[in-house]
């Protein structure tokens, strides 16, 4: 391929020495030497000079692809700027010194609005490892780790999605296969009648199948979806429909009619190996409050305990198809020679790719991509792999042991995850952070939508939330502000019933609308230093909420709460009262805030909050009401359900009312801890 370049990507000197770093170097990743090539020279350039330069040399031609034409056309006249920064490939936490490296040229522009469109010149592996005869494992070795890859047919694009599964499957340690911190009820899940997934082979709902062994409990791999709705409301599962559909053939016309997105994923999924597929329009009975509310609150242990989440984020709704493993789709990738041997991959990061997309706006999206242990997302006609420990891309090959490249995770909420073990609090809060930016369709959802994340939190504080807030640090979580104009949240759109009596407190953020929420540093900066001894030594109320009798009980109460199992000691909460525990600071501690409350608690009351909150932990299995809350309703009998008020459960009163509670809504009370 013959190539042209201007004058000033000549003196660069180009070479593929420049992009690769042998095994055996000495350079640490941080190393200058490591990091700049010791020939070329820097490369600045404004962007409308490489756009003028762009029909004859073969780089800027490259450079100026990174940005869309339509954008190109708003900022070239702003004298927006452009450097090439050269930076290290790879995986970090391997050492560097045992394995070859690459570089990468990283092309960064002066405009703020532009870093969307940061994009990276990889260099692109011999063209003898374009052959779409042989199976992707064959062309992972030293000589082609971190280098750029040709995309190739969607049949070898289906083996590449098999094999970055195969890799995470067998690689990968207990941050893809573990629960991520949670006490993991799902074994109880699947023996409940409202969980069920798609039998693909025979085309209806079944429960999943699994076996009961002595020690532990077995099921079968299923896969999950996470898409855009647009017009699937005519499929739905219904009241009306269900029993046809637990038949089998019963869903077979069902799924010639769905989505293309929908179809497609369930033909991948019969492609990878997997038989059973749970998407929520089928799974779930759409006019049930009581199978909807079952199954929203258990997303954390649904999405979590999936093989793969398939998330379709091309176009607007699910009507548009997965168009990476679209036959009659192609992807025109930006490929040039530069230099003799010397081929460059114009690659985005993935998250450039995703974050702009209408799913990615969509709130509920939000927790499914976050709880899943794989994701499989479809955006902008390519396919991005996703886990909990890496990421992989269609157009770079990853190394044999499946580390992927090290900017495949670069922006993306799974890194958050790293943090949830060492410090929770902040884990939630940039996830309120990101969650709350993000669109509903019915802002009534907003906790149910959410409801998930705050169950994978509660694995590590060890403390359930109260409207969206988590108690163990509720001094804290009250301190959050609204971004831009808001207004409280009073009336659904939807007409349905589960929403009607629908209360949110505006002490909380979930019952505001807005722009989203932040913990702003300014209103948070004296405590962040220490979280656990601010909470301990500067705040002074005795928080209240009114129980499903209508009687005000503690927030937080140590004779039963337990303590944070953050690995960070200062990000903890207030004080629980475990076992471990052996001088019981957490008690002393809360009889010191308050030792007239501490001397009269009865025991009677301290024993029925416990029982309380244990009946709270265990409500899902037991099939009847109860929500993520800090004092949660108690089972009643129906003789006496009109009498009693409305539970504090946040799930429970944001998700649905049932017939048996009643207004006013929760009432949030404080009073001043006595003898401090």
């Amino acid at each position: 391929m013959s190539y042209q370049l201007c004058d000033q990507c000549q003196r660069l000197e180009l070479s593929v020495d420049m992009f690769k770093i042998g095994g055996g170097s000495s350079c640490s990743p941080s190393s200058s030497q490591s990091l700049r090539p010791s020939n070329g020279s820097p490369f600045f350039a404004t962007l409308k000079t490489i756009e003028a330069r762009a029909s004859e040399c073969s780089l800027c031609k490259i450079i100026a692809a990174a940005i869309p034409p339509e954008v190109r056309s708003e900022v070239k006249a702003r004298n927006t700027t452009c450097r090439l920064v050269w930076e290290l490939d790879g995986r970090d936490s391997l050492d560097p010194s045992s394995r070859k490296r690459t570089r990468r040229l990283r092309i960064r522009w002066s405009q703020e609005r532009l870093k969307a469109y940061e994009a990276y010149l990889v260099l692109a592996a011999p063209a003898s490892y374009d052959e779409s005869n042989l199976d992707y494992p064959l062309l992972l070795n030293e000589e082609t780790q971190f280098l750029g890859r040709r995309i190739g047919p969607v049949v070898n694009k289906r083996n590449l999605i098999r094999e970055f599964l195969r890799l995470c499957e067998n690689n990968h340690d207990e941050r893809c296969t573990g629960k991520l911190g949670i006490e993991d009820p799902f074994a109880e899940t699947l023996k409940q009648s409202y969980f069920g997934v798609i039998d693909i082979q025979n085309q209806n709902l079944v429960p999943l199948p699994y076996t009961n062994n002595k020690d532990y409990l077995s099921f079968q791999p299923y896969a999950t979806v996470s898409y855009v709705w647009g017009n699937i409301r005519d499929h739905r599962t219904t009241l009306s429909n269900i029993q046809d559909r637990l038949k089998s053939g019963g869903l077979a016309a069902t799924i010639d009619a769905l989505p293309v997105a929908l179809k497609q994923s369930i033909e991948l999924i019969e492609n990878l190996g997997i038989r059973y597929i749970w998407i929520d329009s089928l799974c779930i009975i759409q006019d049930s409050s009581h199978s909807w509310n079952l199954n929203s609150r258990t997303m954390h242990l649904i999405y979590g305990n999936s093989t793969l989440t398939i998330c379709a984020a091309d176009g607007a709704s699910a009507e548009v198809g997965l168009r990476a493993i679209d036959k009659n789709h192609s992807v025109e990738q930006n490929i040039g020679q530069v230099a003799p041997d010397v081929h460059l991959v114009l690659h985005q990061s993935p998250e450039s790719n995703i974050e702009d997309s209408v799913w990615n706006r969509r709130a509920w999206t939000f927790q499914e991509r976050l709880l899943s242990r794989r994701c499989l997302i479809f955006t902008k006609g390519q396919v991005y792999f996703q886990c909990r420990s890496t990421g992989m891309s269609e157009d770079i090959f990853v190394d044999k042991t499946g580390q992927g490249w090290s900017l495949d995770l670069t922006g993306a909420p799974l890194q958050t995850l790293t943090q949830l073990r060492q410090r929770a609090l902040w884990f939630y809060a940039n996830c309120v952070s990101l969650y709350t930016k993000r669109e509903l369709y019915e802002p009534f959802d907003i906790l149910a939508a959410f409801n998930g994340m705050c169950k994978l939190i509660e694995g590590t504080l060890r403390s359930p939330f109260t409207f969206g807030l988590p108690t163990s640090h509720f001094d804290f979580a009250l301190l959050w502000q609204p971004v831009g104009k808001s207004s409280l949240l009073e009336k659904p759109i939807s007409k349905d019933e589960k929403y009607q009596n629908m209360k949110f407190p505006s002490w909380s953020w979930c019952g505001w609308k807005s722009e989203g929420v932040l913990y702003n540093r300014q209103m948070i900066e004296g405590c962040l230093s220490d979280v656990r001894t601010w909470l301990r030594d500067h705040t002074w109320i005795d928080w209240h909420i009114r129980d499903g009798y209508g009687t005000p009980q503690r927030i937080w109460d140590n004779a039963w709460a337990k303590e944070d199992r953050s690995t960070e000691e200062r990000w903890r909460g207030y004080r629980g009262n475990d076992n471990n525990n052996s001088d019981n600071d957490g008690y002393r501690w809360a009889r010191d805030r308050n030792p007239s409350r501490s001397r009269s608690r009865s025991r009677d009351s301290s024993t029925r909050n416990r029982a309380m909150y244990e009946q709270e932990q265990q409500g899902s299995q037991r099939g009847f009401a109860s929500g993520n809350l800090g004092i949660s309703e108690t089972k009643i009998e129906k003789s006496h359900q009109q009498s009693i008020a409305q539970s504090d459960s946040d799930f429970t009163a944001a998700s649905r009312v049932s017939e048996a509670l009643l207004r006013p809504s929760p009432l949030l009370r404080r009073s001043p801890c006595q003898g401090l």
